[in-house]
């Protein structure tokens, strides 16, 4: 089977991950946001982030320090940070590309498949 290409710029969404895929070692969401749309300020331990700028424009927090987003730029947020990010005029889309992960878990239960499924517009298994 030979990969098939995606135009990122014309995946259909806002308010957040619109799409991903996960290919072993590696996970990368599409987060498109709307004109004052934000990712909510959160901490990640575990992983470094790296955000790549496709379209539009916005600011991403980091530990307090705002830097400015715009097409063609790339972000590292290093694991342990606070990062926020709000979306400019006209919008923003960007990818976030990390290491995987292991499975996402409450208590004893497994929810990367239900993740998984959320990320891709699907139902839950």
């Amino acid at each position: 089977m030979s990969p098939d290409a995606i135009d990122l710029t014309q995946v259909a969404g806002a308010g957040g991950v619109v799409w991903s895929v996960s290919p072993d070692g590696l996970h990368a969401n599409l987060v498109v946001l709307e004109c004052g749309g934000s990712i909510p300020a959160h901490r990640n331990d575990g992983l470094d982030v790296l955000l790549v700028v496709l379209a539009g424009a916005g600011v991403a927090t980091v530990d307090g320090e705002a830097i400015e987003l715009r097409a063609g730029a790339a972000l590292l947020v290093p694991r342990g940070t606070e990062r926020s990010v709000t979306a400019g005029d006209p919008g923003l889309r960007y990818l976030a590309v990390h290491a995987q992960r292991g499975p996402l878990t409450i208590g004893e239960k497994d929810l990367s498949d239900e993740v998984s499924s959320r990320a891709r517009n699907e139902p839950p298994p």
